[in-house]
């Protein structure tokens, strides 16, 4: 008789011993109730496809780089359900710290601890509050990865970024000499006409690039 196939009273069954290509473990998987011999041998040789080759395992092999998941999720789903302001927001994160590091990279060759690290690097020059916006888009981005099967695992909740200072979170009140200086540094930049809807109108940051 087949390999692994027995016949039980008039019904035949099988056994495979498997290893799970996830865990590395050996694993025995037993199935029975098959009215022939040729049904048994069908089934069989579809759940040994089915657990050696799982799809979590076929798209891990896939080399999809962090730039092509990117674009996907911009230009396929986002700019449908995201604000401009958002996109907008995403561009920026994604070209000044995510395309540098890992444009070219495979995501499922890219550690969390690549990703901490290089957040808790920007805290010498950045804000905290930008630091949490970059981490914030690294989420969405690994997330879409995993529910696209791009990636076995979603690392993204090992992720750690830098504490806030307490000074950072006070309230901080500026003076007009201070202010003058702030639109003097901006004059020449595309971030005037946001400084200035933000100086006279008092808006959060938010709602200024909302009306944009």
């Amino acid at each position: 008789m087949a390999e692994g196939i027995r016949k039980r009273g008039e019904k035949y069954s099988f056994r495979i011993n498997v290893k799970d290509p996830l865990t590395d473990k050996w694993k025995n998987i037993e199935r029975s109730g098959f009215t022939t011999i040729t049904e048994a041998k069908k089934a069989r040789t579809k759940l040994l496809l089915l657990e050696t080759t799982p799809s979590k395992i076929i798209t891990k092999d896939k080399f999809v780089s962090l730039s092509q998941v990117y674009h996907e999720f911009i230009n396929k789903y986002a700019v449908y359900n995201r604000e401009k302001s958002t996109l907008t927001k995403y561009g920026t994160v994604y070209k000044n710290h995510l395309e540098p590091n890992w444009g070219n990279v495979k995501m499922g060759k890219i550690t969390y601890k690549e990703l901490s690290e290089n957040l808790f690097s920007l805290s010498q020059t950045h804000s905290n509050t930008y630091i949490v916006s970059i981490l914030k888009f690294m989420k969405v981005l690994w997330k879409f990865a995993h529910e696209q099967e791009y990636l076995k695992e979603n690392i993204i909740s090992k992720v750690t970024a830098p504490k806030p200072d307490t000074e950072e979170t006070a309230i901080k009140i500026y003076t007009e000499q201070e202010l003058d200086r702030f639109q003097e540094r901006f004059s020449t930049t595309n971030l005037i006409t946001s400084f200035l809807i933000g100086t006279y109108t008092g808006c959060r940051r938010s709602e200024v690039y909302g009306l944009l």
